[in-house]
């Protein structure tokens, strides 16, 4: 691999960022975060509740201020963004940032495989209603940031968690 010490994923909702990034981070030996996680931490409430009584602009001010803190520390980590990261430029700024020690890769998936991998669609504040048409909203909107933030592009429709580490580990030139 290279000399990058975090590795960051992007992607929709549904994308696997969490669930994939928690078994990269551990088969690398590196620490793993989710910002969502972060900052539903620091704010002691969740990230609906934070859309709900804040609005999503304060969500997306502690989104950032999580994800320079995490970039910001030397140690080794895997990090899983939220699915609207990318709506920020200073948060695009910042996963394209040519430092070397940074790789961002790009959970590429369809918005109803997303729908489909979501448990529990009424803990996603954007998707009320219908989320397979609000989600294709949100993918529209957010493919050309996730083009342009990304180092690696990883299709991970009809994958398995397992198939998608192992392309994740192979992108990275790691161990399979």
């Amino acid at each position: 691999m290279s000399e990058a010490t975090h590795v960051v994923f992007v992607g929709l909702m549904g994308a696997g960022k969490s669930t994939v990034g928690s078994i990269v981070a551990r088969k690398l030996g590196w620490q793993f975060a989710d910002t969502d996680q972060v900052v539903a931490a620091l704010a002691g409430k969740s990230v609906a509740d934070i859309f709900d009584h804040d609005g999503e602009a304060a969500f997306r001010l502690a989104e950032l201020a999580a994800l320079d803190a995490l970039l910001d520390d030397p140690t080794p980590r895997v990090i899983a963004t939220g699915g609207g990261v990318v709506t920020t430029e200073e948060a695009r700024q910042r996963l394209m940032e040519e430092r070397g020690d940074l790789i961002t890769i790009w959970l590429d998936v369809s918005p109803s495989a997303a729908v489909a991998r979501i448990s529990d669609p009424s803990t996603r504040p954007l998707l009320e209603g219908n989320p397979v048409g609000r989600l294709q909203v949100i993918a529209s909107e957010r493919q050309h940031w996730y083009e342009l933030v990304a180092d690696i592009r990883i299709d991970v429709n009809r994958k398995s968690v397992s198939q998608v580490t192992r392309d994740v580990l192979e992108a990275l030139g790691g161990e399979q």
